[in-house]
């Protein structure tokens, strides 16, 4: 199947077309076989009631989970993406589902430094206590390099309220070499890195505590669910 190519990452309605994760079964109980296979394996408390920032949305496919999915039960969901067709597939997507109250989608670059302040001074500061970055790290790692993951965590921290929650999905060294392959102007940024995924020594640096990893396998990989809560 043919999938439009962007330039800033994943193809357009990415989550729709991966597998599911090997290691959960569709006769997992609780939501619907629907629900995105990730969310299943995570424990709905951590979302009960909470503000969620979903970070490199794509077209909306976690987000709005999170708004339909029995047992989550969030307060407010807020997608961002860079690509503007991602972000306009969201909302027509949302609006189709009914769902209005409690979900908005905004078009925005989260590695711009000083965006997470600004959303931060204009939603008011701490009330996103959860955010996600769920199949996204490579390629903010290879339009940014390192130095742009370490901001992005630095910032993260200094975003989110004590306690506050970071779901990583990071994809896995190998899988970089396939992007750069079929981008070539990735190339000296690849060849630039340093630290690698899952970026654990980085996260802890800047003062998050590794409260949870979950052991996935998707379509051969390795993509554990890494649950970061800050101190």
């Amino acid at each position: 199947m043919h999938h439009r190519a962007t330039p800033h990452g994943n193809y357009k309605n990415y989550y729709s077309f991966r597998p599911a994760s090997t290691s959960t079964p569709e006769s997992t109980p609780g939501p619907s076989n629907t629900l995105d296979q990730r969310l299943k394996l995570l424990d709905p408390s951590l979302f009960k009631g909470k503000a969620v920032l979903d970070l490199g949305t794509n077209a909306g496919k976690i987000s709005h989970d999170l708004r339909t999915s029995v047992g989550f039960e969030t307060k407010e969901v807020l997608g961002v993406d860079i690509d503007e067709v991602l972000i306009e597939d969201a909302k027509r997507i949302a609006k189709e589902q009914g769902l209005a109250e409690g979900l908005r989608f905004e078009l925005g670059d989260f590695m711009q430094e000083g965006w997470l302040d600004g959303l931060a001074e204009r939603e008011g500061r701490g009330k996103f206590e959860v955010v996600l970055l769920f199949s996204v790290t490579k390629w903010l790692h290879l339009h940014h390099a390192d130095e742009g993951m370490l901001r992005l965590f630095r910032s993260l921290h200094a975003f989110l309220p004590p306690g506050g929650v970071v779901v990583m999905e990071p994809q896995e060294r190998e899988n970089y070499a396939r992007a750069v392959k079929k981008n070539r102007d990735l190339k000296p940024v690849y060849k630039s890195i340093a630290i690698w995924p899952p970026f654990e020594t980085e996260m802890k640096d800047v003062g998050f505590k590794l409260e949870q990893r979950i052991e996935r396998v998707e379509g051969g990989f390795s993509r554990p669910l890494l649950v970061w809560r800050q101190e």
